[in-house]
């Protein structure tokens, strides 16, 4: 594991337990609206084509928060494997330690910055359409 200290480490394993149980509790409330909601919209309430075109947007943009949510998630999730595996804070591109600084910005970081621009410079294009 990195340079981080004991009570660094303490500090940042609160902060993803706290953002972890956020997370969750709204992935909860996102659930019971929606299923509340679609229990509406079974009991026929009847709305014109804007008004189903304005629910279609809806959905859509709460299954995105949720598929952001849960790849949130999943980055906490790793970020806590790779303190019970020692590896917490170490560069999964070059090994190099992490910055305590990144890491109390953004816990669930698996690389360095160097690394990181880099990276986001190699695959800035993903999941973009191309012509």
């Amino acid at each position: 594991m990195a340079h981080l200290s004991i009570s660094q480490l303490k500090s940042l394993k609160a902060k993803l337990l706290d953002r972890q149980r956020v997370l969750t509790e709204e992935i909860k409330a996102k659930r019971e609206r929606t299923a509340a909601e679609g229990n509406e919209d079974a009991m026929g309430v009847v709305g014109d084509a804007g008004d189903e075109s304005v629910m279609r947007e809806i959905t859509d943009l709460s299954l995105q928060e949720a598929g952001r949510d849960m790849e949130e998630l999943q980055e906490i999730d790793a970020a806590l494997r790779r303190m019970d595996d020692g590896d917490y804070g170490d560069c999964e591109e070059c090994g190099g330690e992490i910055d305590f600084r990144r890491l109390e910005v953004q816990p669930t970081a698996s690389r360095c910055v160097p690394c990181q621009s880099q990276h986001e410079k190699t695959y800035a294009h993903k999941n973009m359409p191309t012509m």
